[in-house]
Parts: structure tokens; sequence; C-alpha cells
């Protein structure tokens, strides 16, 4: 199933606007935008937590810089998601880049696999916060 484009010109009139935005499109189902979304290029990373709440870890691409100065990262968690208690128990957690060679270990950390499962795939660290650090990884915040 395709997703539905909408352009709208930035010279059309007001009238035209909304005759666009007026413009029912069809539901998009979940699967339909999951699939689409796979195909947007982005680096691939797992986030990771160990503490009172338990160590848990996932396979997340929805991380950005918002600055270097201080150095702060946006990393997003569903509320929904089995990990997101003991990511909120322990306010704290590492950022590892992965590269192309961590994708059995990725795949791992994006599924139903169980977390000491996850954490067995790979060699880890740890580092001053007490997060677990993969140790190959390409970088880590």
């Amino acid at each position: 199933m395709a997703l539905r484009q909408q352009h709208v010109s930035t010279h059309a009139t007001e009238a035209e606007r909304r005759d666009v935005d007026s413009e029912k499109a069809p539901p998009v189902s979940a699967a339909a935008f999951r699939q689409a979304m796979s195909r947007l290029p982005t680096a691939v990373n797992l986030v990771t937590t160990d503490g009172p709440g338990g160590r848990a870890g996932f396979t997340a691409s929805a991380v950005c810089s918002v600055t270097d100065d201080p150095p702060t990262l946006l990393v997003c968690i569903n509320r929904r998601a089995s990990a997101y208690a003991v990511f909120a128990d322990n306010a704290l957690l590492c950022v590892n880049v992965l590269g192309a060679e961590h994708e059995a270990v990725s795949n791992a950390f994006g599924g139903k696999t169980p977390m000491a499962e996850r954490f067995a795939r790979a060699e880890w660290t740890t580092r001053a916060t007490g997060a677990p650090v993969l140790v190959d990884a390409l970088a880590h915040f």
C-alpha cells in the first residue's frame, strides 16, 4: 500500500490551500506506515540502561542531536514499550551507535527477545553512570 502524498505550492491561493487541506486522505494502516518508515535512512542505535529498575535495552532510530553545548541528545521511547518502566525507574541511559556488523544484536534488541538474551549476544562494559556500553559500538553517548 502506497502512502498518499500531498504537495501544496507556497504560491497557492488561500482557497487552493483550503481545497487541498479539506481533501480526506484514506487512513494509513500501522503496517503500511512501518513499512514506509523502514525505508527512511537513519542511524541505528541500541539504547541501554541498568540500575534499580533492572537492565534493559531497545533498538532505536528515534535518536537525534539537539545541541552540542551542552551535548544533548533526544531519545524517544513509547510509553507502552515493555522497557519504558525500567528506563523511567533508572533515569539514565546510554546510546550505542551501531554499524553494519551489529545487525544480529540490533535485531535481538528490536524484537521480542527476552532482555537477558539480548545482552548475551554482545560484549558489554559499564561506564561511570552504570549504563551498559557495547564494547565495539561505533560511538556511545
